[in-house]
């Protein structure tokens, strides 16, 4: 996990640059009672601009200080890429990996986007688009899948498009109005995630199979949200459930008057994450999260990784770190 130290206690003055001293990486052995093995300093002047990613061969990738780095088994530098910083306030800056770890998606800014080889860290393709609609959603090592808004307002619909990384977006006719939101498998599969269901179907149309979330619970559906072992095997995505939230008195005296403040609401919340077998469909584990546990319903940020194999699950909350064994 990285932790980024802030220089001072407060929030950065500019939201793109930030104040920050530097990140620091602690490598965690899991099978031995999660063992620190060993702490890396990365000096960065930016809070924004902070991600670590597993390449394909397992290897550590870090990208602090406009400089994306390749961490060797020894805990040395074994490759680097300098990132140019041309994001300006207020645009989209992001990093996400394909289902292998082979390449990384790097995107600069609202037109410029890099496509980058975790192994060797050559940048293989490099899309500018003016529009801002190059390579979006989960991804492969050759395209990506998203949902993309077909209607607008009032009654917004969505459709599946399939793109090559840096070509034209290709609507899917199969799945030309969805209500769910694709996470991509390989070339050929995906897992389509609603409120209820999760499934795995083709491409070109057919389910493979449909399983509903546990009892009382509903499925994140959030795009990009769900998490894919490496190996393609297994599937984990935050289950959610519903609490209603008392308002805090209101200070307006013309809602006191009339009575038109409202008092309650109603929330999604974190309660569990679930893991199912990619190829079965069969719900294989369920942990519990510790806004469950602890009542703490309104802090929904809990970060989860499953390991290549898909056999172990990492949550990160609140600074606290568990892993869990799945069988």
């Amino acid at each position: 996990m990285g932790l980024p130290v802030w220089a001072t206690g407060y929030a950065p003055k500019n939201s793109v640059r930030g104040t920050s001293d530097k990140l620091r990486v602690l490598v965690v052995n899991a099978e031995a009672d999660g063992r620190v093995e060993r702490t890396m300093d990365f000096p960065t002047q930016s809070l924004n601009r902070l991600d670590l990613r597993l390449a394909a061969d397992g290897k550590l990738l870090v990208l602090a200080g406009d400089k994306l780095i390749r961490i060797g088994d020894d805990g040395e530098r074994s490759a680097q890429l300098d990132i140019p910083n041309e994001e300006k306030e207020f645009e989209i800056w992001d990093v996400e990996s394909s289902t292998t770890g082979g390449t990384l998606r790097v995107r600069l800014n609202n037109t410029h986007t890099m496509m980058v080889d975790s192994k060797t860290l050559t940048v293989v393709k490099q899309c500018r688009d003016a529009k801002d609609t190059s390579d979006e959603g989960t991804m492969t090592d050759d395209m990506e899948l998203s949902s993309q808004v077909k209607t607008g307002l009032p009654n917004i619909t969505y459709r599946m498009e399939r793109q090559r990384f840096c070509e034209k977006r290709e609507p899917l006719e199969k799945f030309d109005e969805i209500g769910f939101v694709p996470a991509v498998v390989n070339d050929e599969q995906f897992l389509a995630v609603s409120d209820r269901t999760i499934a795995l179907r083709n491409l070109s149309g057919e389910t493979i199979w449909t399983s509903s979330a546990p009892a009382g619970l509903m499925l994140d559906s959030s795009e990009g949200d769900q998490e894919l072992s490496r190996s393609g095997s297994r599937a984990a995505v935050r289950l959610l459930r519903q609490v209603q939230r008392q308002e805090p008195d209101t200070m307006n005296p013309e809602d006191i008057r009339n009575g038109t403040w409202r008092r309650t609401s109603i929330l999604k919340v974190e309660d569990s994450v679930a893991i199912w077998d990619v190829k079965t469909g069969r719900l294989v584990g369920q942990v519990s999260l510790k806004g469950k546990m602890e009542s703490r319903f309104y802090e929904p940020n809990a970060q989860i990784a499953l390991s290549p194999d898909g056999r172990l699950l990492a949550v990160l909350e609140e600074g606290v770190l568990t892993v869990w064994k799945i069988d």
